[in-house]
């Protein structure tokens, strides 16, 4: 299975802002230098926390003998931040999450007609972090037993 995603997202009322010059859209400053300039409209890149790109990919495999493997890849393009120079829109001078994919995995046997399961995954395989993403946690591995209990 793939999926993608592109994805152009801005709220109009800042555009609308910048093309009439208004305060505080109406001035673009570059943080590394100081150099400021009026706005364009296509200076505004778009809402924060939302991709361009992304893209997904699962592979999953099931062997006659009871074992289910699934690989699974997800890949984020840049997403805004912060608004770094005050103008409150996101602009190529603002804080930017770079791209970066997330690979997960796991691994089933299932024994005693189905009724007991060992299960081996891991989540962030190449243990991708990223300050920006303080909520991202490094690589997981976990391993579990499932038992069930029902009638045949």
């Amino acid at each position: 299975n793939m999926g993608y995603q592109f994805l152009i997202i801005k709220d109009q009322g800042i555009t609308d802002q910048i093309k009439q010059g208004k305060y505080p859209y109406n001035k673009i400053r570059n943080s590394n230098t100081g150099e400021t300039r009026s706005s364009v409209s296509g200076d505004y890149i778009g809402l924060e926390n939302r991709s361009k790109h992304m893209l997904n990919a699962n592979i999953n495999y099931l062997a006659p003998w009871g074992i289910t493997a699934t690989l699974r890849a997800n890949y984020r393009g840049r997403y805004g931040w912060g608004d770094d120079n005050n103008n409150q829109y996101l602009d190529q001078y603002d804080i930017f999450v770079k791209s970066f994919v997330l690979v997960y995995s796991s691994i089933e046997k299932r024994l005693m007609k189905n009724k007991i399961s060992i299960t081996l995954s891991g989540e962030n395989l190449f243990d991708y972090t990223d300050p920006l993403m303080p909520g991202q946690m490094g690589r997981s591995l976990v391993a579990g037993l499932t038992w069930r209990l029902y009638k045949d």
